[in-house]
């Protein structure tokens, strides 16, 4: 848990993970897409108590490639 830095091919930024009031886990954090450098792209993930942190991983990543489609 904690502060995760984010670079690679697509995105430069960071986001935080952290257990919520409710056991739920949650993912927060600001990306900019490197092909859009004009836009900084804000996420708040709340995730159901029933996600690992795996599935809520799994889940921002499909969130941010569907909103980052060219």
């Amino acid at each position: 848990m904690g502060l995760v830095t984010v670079d690679d091919e697509n995105f430069t930024g960071f986001y935080i993970k952290v257990i919520g009031k409710n056991a739920a886990l949650e993912v927060s954090g600001a990306l900019l897409h490197k092909s859009f450098m004009n836009s900084i792209l804000q996420v708040t993930l709340l995730c159901p108590k029933t996600w690992d942190e795996v599935k809520a991983t799994n889940t921002l990543a499909a969130v941010l490639k569907s909103v980052t489609k060219k």
